[in-house]
């Protein structure tokens, strides 16, 4: 009968030391998986898309008094005599200090980078991005002027002579 006995707390044994090792194997194997991507939920990138549409809107409708020719909306003609200060003054209040963007200029064909949220450095975005659009009224006669871009803009746009530009704001959350 002793045997028996003994037998019996070997196999408790056994399966105790058992259950250890694939308890201790599956830490091991989860401890050394490679993490998962983080995926971004589409509740962050609607909400940052909203937060870049009512920042270039806002900007869009805010009026700035202006010499007669040119437009009267802070945007375009922020853009038109090239205040990137102004515009990253004006973006810096509406937009939250997690959000992180570059600004873009586009004829429909073509597109130049402008400024980034840290300067004339083109940022290199982190996460999903969002990019919203404004078009902006600008005459090119403005927009050529010595005081303005010059020929810097026809330059990039190959001799583009038309009065409409595609403001684009490229947001992300650091």
């Amino acid at each position: 009968m002793k045997r028996l006995n003994s037998d019996a707390y070997t196999l408790v044994f056994e399966a105790i030391i058992f259950a250890v090792l694939v308890a201790l194997s599956l830490f091991i194997f989860y401890q050394l998986s490679p993490s998962s991507p983080t995926i971004a939920s589409d509740s962050h990138t609607s909400e940052l898309k909203t937060i870049g549409e009512d920042a270039l809107r806002y900007m869009y409708q805010k009026l700035v008094n202006v010499p007669d020719p040119y437009p009267s909306n802070a945007l375009a003609y922020y853009f038109i005599t090239k205040n990137v200060t102004a515009l990253k003054n004006n973006l810096s209040t509406f937009l939250p200090n997690t959000v992180e963007y570059n600004i873009y200029i586009s004829n429909g064909i073509d597109t130049m980078f402008w400024f980034s949220s840290h300067g004339d450095n083109k940022m290199k975005p982190l996460g999903s991005t969002v990019r919203v659009h404004r078009l902006v009224p600008a005459p090119s006669e403005l927009i050529e002027d010595k005081k303005n871009w010059g020929k810097e803009i026809a330059d990039v746009f190959n001799g583009y002579t038309g009065s409409t530009y595609d403001i684009i704001l490229e947001l992300w959350y650091v």
